[in-house]
């Protein structure tokens, strides 16, 4: 009935915002567990190196999952020179313009986060600029897998992956990484222009409100 839909809706949402709050410290509880998974073939092992990049890509952007799923090699840049790393030519999903889209801000991250070194490298082997970081495999002969560098996951086989690793929501990892930013001091303004949202009105139900916001101002 309508009643238990809103109790689940604001039990979703309560966990998300409490799983936000840690958010940094609950992906590397989930990578350090990931450390512990047995591989027995080459293609499982190559889906795990996937799974902790997709993980740590989508922290680091804080990018929707459909925008997550949609990067490519030639969306990054690695200038050593500089103390951070770059994405850049993403379309915004979720502002479309006709059948395509707006692009969204460029936003960078640091070299040095402790997630950035294996995105780095993990991206830096992909051997075509044009093919997709997550792109979907399909069996062939029963036992092979193909890659389709053109076609990327899912995003219900990502939710699967996501659930089984114990994170509440594919949106929630989106939902931590501002809620990071704004802990850090981000005002609206600059989280809308990290986060491509089309107001800063719907931020707020992104922003923990915290003493930490506004210490270093008083």
């Amino acid at each position: 009935n309508m009643a238990t839909q809103t109790e689940q809706k604001m039990h979703r949402r309560n966990l998300i915002k409490t799983w936000a709050t840690h958010g940094r410290a609950n992906v590397i509880k989930i990578l350090d567990r990931m450390n512990d998974i047995e591989c027995s073939t080459p293609e499982q092992e190559e889906e795990l190196k996937r799974n902790r990049v997709l993980i740590q890509a989508h922290w680091l952007s804080g990018f929707r999952i459909s925008e997550v799923l949609s990067l490519r090699r030639n969306n990054f840049r690695f200038d050593l020179s500089r103390q951070f790393d770059r994405i850049e030519g993403v379309i915004n999903l979720k502002q479309k313009s006709n059948n395509e889209g707006n692009l969204k801000t460029p936003l960078i991250y640091k070299k040095d986060d402790i997630f950035s070194a294996e995105v780095r490298q993990y991206v830096k082997q992909i051997k075509n600029e044009k093919w997709l970081l997550f792109p979907s495999r399909r069996m062939i002969w029963g036992y092979n897998y193909m890659t389709e560098p053109e076609r990327p996951l899912s995003r219900k086989y990502v939710w699967k992956i996501y659930k089984d690793l114990g994170i509440p929501h594919t949106h929630v990892l989106r939902h931590s990484r501002l809620t990071e930013l704004a802990g850090k001091g981000f005002n609206e303004i600059q989280l809308q222009a990290f986060s491509s949202h089309r107001s800063t009105d719907s931020l707020r139900d992104y922003v923990q409100k915290s003493p930490k916001m506004y210490e270093d101002l008083i």
